[in-house]
């Protein structure tokens, strides 16, 4: 991105340093366990087996 103005620069790398720091405690940014994973995949695969059977 490209910005001309010096002023909406200077506004624009604020709110990003903003947004950063608030969001480096999330713990929805964090990674997902392997664990997680597998049960995530096997959560799909349940429904994708249930939708196939009532159809």
């Amino acid at each position: 991105m490209d910005v001309k103005d010096s002023a909406l620069r200077a506004e624009l790398d604020r709110r990003l340093v903003t947004l950063e720091r608030d969001e480096s405690g999330d713990p929805a940014h964090a990674p997902l366990a392997a664990a997680d994973l597998w049960l995530l995949a096997a959560i799909v695969m349940a429904l994708t087996v249930a939708g196939w059977v009532m159809a």
